[in-house]
This record gives structure tokens, sequence and C-alpha cells, in this order.
């Protein structure tokens, strides 16, 4: 079974090359940059990690929020774009 919604979340600005999913799924890009490219002592990589975690948490728990049986697929891909582009409040 294919999957209804593929999110990338590789770090464009970095240079990394996204994968590509050619399937009829939504496709959205959630970029985060890198943490392990992080350079500091071992308390703000650590940071840097907890960090991003933080992110993917806050927009997992706005994903699963969505009311995906009342949107269209162009209304969940809209719905999933703005996730990614609302701050995070850390």
């Amino acid at each position: 079974c294919p999957p209804d919604v593929v999110i990338t979340v590789c770090d464009k600005a970095a240079g990394e090359a996204c994968p590509v999913y050619f399937g009829p799924a939504v496709k959205a890009h959630w970029g985060l940059e890198d943490p392990s490219e992080m350079q500091g002592d071992e308390a703000q990589v650590d940071a840097a990690f907890k960090a991003t975690l933080n992110i993917i948490a806050a927009r997992c728990e706005a994903f699963f929020a969505l009311p995906f049986a009342s949107l269209s697929p162009d209304e969940l891909k809209a719905a999933v774009d703005r996730i990614a582009s609302t701050p995070q409040p850390f």
C-alpha cells in the first residue's frame, strides 16, 4: 500500500539532495538543518539535536491534528506546507 503523504526533511540550503518519490502521495518538504553539522562543544551539539527533535515533534503533532477526512489532496498539501512554515516556539 503506497503512502498517502511523503515528507522530506533534508537540508536543501546545505546542498543535500532530497530523495524523490514518484508515487501518488501528497509531497511536502520540511527542511531542517542537520544537527550533526553543528560545530561546538558537546552541550551545543546536544542542544542542536534536541532543538531539531522538538521541531519534528511539534510538526508531527500539528500534522496528526489535521482533519484528514475533510481535506482534499490540494487542501492537505497546503496544510502540510503551512506546518513547515510555522515559526517554532523554541
